[in-house]
């Protein structure tokens, strides 16, 4: 069974290209960016259940396609490494609550340097740096389903 056609030469370029032209329609008002929005949302909430969903069964099959040079893509098997609980250091978490709380102050001398206000530490009497933004916040448009 064929869910999509998905072509033969299937290249990450051609994948940029019809994103592209998805692009250009809503850009030229001939599709509603909205909708295009909204369906890129399904098509997100449905392929993250579908690689949920078919996980086993893509494992029992990967095998076969390592060395098939007619399969549009690469098929390797690799592992994504072991995820250490650090917090289950005493030290560690001492040390992670005591950045958290140097990264509260320096939020503060950030907003309140916008406001023309120094932020001064309590335990020094120093007046606390205002450290710049890494990235500027972006409105974006969100969209949550209805139950």
């Amino acid at each position: 069974m064929q869910l999509i056609e998905i072509p033969k030469d299937i290249t990450k370029e051609t994948i940029k290209s019809e994103a592209a032209k998805i692009i250009d329609l809503v850009n030229n008002g001939d599709v509603d960016a909205m909708r295009v929005h909204l369906q890129i949302k399904v098509y997100e909430e449905i392929i993250k259940n579908l690689k949920a969903g078919i996980r086993d069964a893509v494992f029992a099959e990967a095998d076969k396609y390592i060395k098939d040079d007619e399969f549009p893509a690469i098929v390797q098997i690799s592992q994504t490494g072991d995820r250490i609980d650090y917090g289950a250091d005493q030290e560690y978490r001492d040390i992670k609550a005591a950045l958290k709380k140097r990264e509260e102050l320096l939020k503060t001398a950030y907003h309140q340097h916008k406001l023309c206000v120094v932020t001064i530490d309590e335990n020094t009497g120093e007046a606390i740096p205002v450290c710049p933004a890494l990235k500027e916040s972006e409105a974006i448009v969100k969209l949550t389903f209805r139950k």
